[in-house]
């Protein structure tokens, strides 16, 4: 079940999310809550690029998505405009990277490093006869090696 509404946000632009290399699909918006990844309608994805610089404030206004059997939201314009910055976004200080990159995600903590592994290995009949079960204990016996 999912269920849909308008939004509104400005935010600095940081760049453009490209597919195979590109293709425009979305831009990354730095908001005073966050950097967010933000879908483009169709309609604006190729006269987008040849409008916006990077660091430039932008209102986008579109609908919002909100699933709430995955938990997610999420965002699609269907109208970026380039404004001057509000009071409250200028508090957001400009990135010194690539502004094309997409974000990169955060590097797995020591805590979950530790916690047991789960590996789901297939057990249906015909997967036994053919000689995986002698594997499943094979790869249960290295993983047992490992955390010791």
């Amino acid at each position: 079940m999912s269920r849909t509404a308008n939004f509104q946000v400005e935010g600095r632009f940081l760049g453009l999310i490209l597919k195979d290399g590109y293709k425009p699909k979305a831009i990354l918006l730095a908001t005073a809550m966050g950097e967010y990844p933000i879908k483009l309608a169709k309609e604006i994805r190729f006269t987008l690029p040849k409008t916006l610089t990077p660091g430039e404030w932008v209102r986008v206004t579109g609908v919002q998505k909100l699933d709430y059997k995955a938990g997610t939201v999420k965002l699609k314009a269907y109208q970026v405009v380039s404004v001057a910055p509000s009071q409250a976004a200028i508090a957001i200080p400009p990135r010194e990277s690539n502004p094309a990159a997409q974000p990169s995600m955060p590097a797995p903590s020591a805590n979950s490093a530790s916690k047991n592994s789960c590996i789901l290995v297939c057990q249906k009949s015909d997967c036994c006869k053919r000689g995986w079960s002698g594997g499943s204990q094979a790869l249960e016996q290295g993983t047992e090696r490992s955390r010791t």
